[in-house]
């Protein structure tokens, strides 16, 4: 039985050469950095694209991914606080 030639890897998915350090996924920087700066819908679109991405391509970043989901997930549990804590104003 012989065996089936495998399908070729996607477009920009090619391996990379022996001893070439593997390049870090642009995506899992922008969901690091738009999570920091608080864009939670963003970030969280970016970081679970970039984790998806990390996983199918053998890329680097994995850890600024989730990185950025747990900025987010901190950006949301500081407005849940921010709402519950905040001083009640009395009626005008």
């Amino acid at each position: 039985m012989a065996a089936r030639p495998s399908a070729p890897p996607p477009p920009g998915a090619w391996p990379r050469p022996p001893g070439a350090p593997a390049r870090t996924s642009r995506l899992a920087i922008a969901a690091l950095v738009t999570g920091l700066l608080g864009m939670v819908p963003v970030a969280t679109g970016l970081a679970i694209g970039a984790l998806v991405r990390t996983g199918r391509r053998g890329e680097r970043g994995r850890g600024l991914a989730v990185g950025g989901l747990v900025a987010s997930a901190a950006w949301v549990v500081a407005g849940v606080v921010g709402l519950v804590k905040r001083p009640m104003l009395p009626p005008r």
